[in-house]
């Protein structure tokens, strides 16, 4: 479309204006009219030999200075995205004051002012992080920004949230709450720390009752309501019932309890007891644990106990029946070494009770001595009757005063068939005397467990160390 030897050259930027406002705005004022693009062209072909393109466009330039000089942008002629300047390169909001112009930094805005463009700061609430914007973009939810001429709003901070937009700040959780990320953006975001729940009400977090642990966001109005989510759980060593969520009953072996949420026992244990203080029905406690009780009842341990408490009774009854200086040496010796075993069994019986695991073959043996103690635990008495704790014990303080008919019967059968002379009433208080200082540790043991308790956590009361089922000076059971 050209003759041959021209060149068009086009010069094009995509972003020009960006790049040099001034130049930009040149051009877009640029104004030609036909008649003297032609003049121009007239002479650029009469005068070839003499001049060039470019000398026929000074010329022009220099003949039309009234034509172009409208063209050239006042220096405080700014565009949308800049703003004035003063000498210093600083901001300024007035024309009288400006030298020039530049594009709105980061955290500025570029606002209208007549024929020109000032930069202003982002007021609080919002930011800008691109030069050159003609706005500022409000804060989202869970954000802020406290700044005048911020770049970027901030993430609330832990243990605050904000539900709107454009917000200068955060508003800050109640007293003891917390949120569990930055940037919350509703009040329900507020939770429990650590170590504190959220009480059935609603109402501000409490401290995590003794022998439990809370983690971030428990609120026990999940346990309540059926719902997930975390909850007040206990320790081990410690359990909770469910009638009870918010109690923890220290069990007076770790093994036990272990520990989560209400309900929670050690295998065949009752988890609606306090402590996990009983066996389940079914089961009878070995070695300090609860097993399930095999099927078939087996008597004959109770049958073997019972064979060699009555011979031993009768034994003793038989041997301590006459004056001490009339007894032989060796029958002596027999009556005080079996009175001293005896002792030391009982005592070892005690140490079955500590709170401490023993080793296994030792474990076995303290249990067994309980039986001296009156204990019939031992023998599986709950495969076989099922008594409560109460029972047991009102139990173990008749077994006793049952043995005196025993050992009257006894004395009563040697006078009648062996020694006439025998004084049946001194002889059968001697005997009886004799069997109660022996087992006198046992019975004081047994008498007094009642009496023996230890403490729960947060004051909520104490259980019977023999029996922690049973709570201490609360109701007819340990009362009466």
């Amino acid at each position: 479309t050209t003759s041959e030897g021209v060149y068009l050259l086009k010069y094009a930027h995509n972003e020009l204006q960006a790049a040099s406002s001034r130049v930009y705005e040149v051009i877009a004022r640029m104004s030609v009219t036909q008649k003297q693009i032609t003049a121009m062209l007239v002479t650029a072909k009469t005068k070839a030999d003499t001049l060039s393109y470019w000398d026929v466009a000074c010329n022009w330039l220099k003949k039309y200075e009234s034509t172009w000089v409208d063209w050239i942008p006042s220096p405080t002629e700014c565009i949308a995205g800049q703003g004035l300047i003063d000498g210093n390169a600083t901001f300024v909001s007035s024309e009288e004051r400006a030298t020039g112009c530049e594009w709105c930094e980061p955290g500025w805005m570029s606002v209208e002012l007549g024929d020109t463009y000032i930069c202003e700061q982002c007021i609080p609430g919002t930011s800008q992080n691109r030069p050159g914007q003609t706005s500022c973009n409000e804060c989202e939810v869970g954000e802020y920004s406290d700044l005048t001429g911020s770049s970027e709003c901030s993430k609330c901070v832990v243990g605050t949230y904000m539900a709107g937009t454009a917000s200068p700040n955060c508003t800050s959780c109640p007293a003891g709450s917390t949120t569990q990320y930055l940037g919350a953006t509703m009040p329900s975001d507020c939770i429990c720390p650590e170590e504190s729940y959220r009480p059935q009400d609603g109402g501000p977090c409490r401290p995590c009752p003794g022998g439990m642990v809370c983690e971030i966001a428990s609120d026990i109005r999940h346990w309540y309501d059926g719902t997930d989510g975390a909850i007040p759980e206990a320790t081990e060593g410690h359990m909770i019932r469910t009638s009870d969520p918010l109690i923890a009953y220290t069990c007076v072996f770790d093994k036990h309890c272990p520990g989560g949420r209400p309900g929670v026992c050690a295998a065949w244990r009752d988890p609606t007891s306090v402590a996990c203080g009983v066996c389940m029905k079914g089961a009878y406690l070995v070695d300090g644990e609860c097993r399930e009780c095999e099927p078939g009842v087996d008597l004959l341990p109770f049958f073997l106990v019972g064979a060699a408490c009555l011979f031993g009774i009768c034994a003793i009854a038989w041997m301590v029946s006459r004056e001490a200086i009339k007894q032989s040496p060796n029958v002596l010796t027999c009556v005080l070494l079996g009175g001293i075993v005896v002792t030391a069994l009982q005592t070892l019986g005690i140490f079955g009770q500590l709170a401490f695991t023993w080793p296994g073959i030792v474990q076995s043996f303290l249990s067994a001595m309980r039986i001296i103690s009156f204990d019939l635990e031992v023998l599986r008495m709950g495969c076989i009757l099922e008594v409560d704790v109460v029972s047991q014990y009102v139990f173990q303080q008749f077994l006793p005063p049952m043995i005196i008919p025993f050992m009257f019967l006894t004395i009563l059968f040697k006078k009648t068939f062996r020694t006439p002379e025998t004084r049946l009433l001194i002889e059968t208080t001697n005997a009886v005397g004799t069997l109660y200082n022996i087992l006198f540790i046992s019975i004081c043991i047994s008498s007094l467990a009642p009496l023996v308790c230890y403490r729960h956590p947060d004051d909520v009361g104490s259980s019977v160390r023999t029996a922690p089922s049973i709570l201490c000076w609360v109701g007819a059971r340990h009362t009466t």
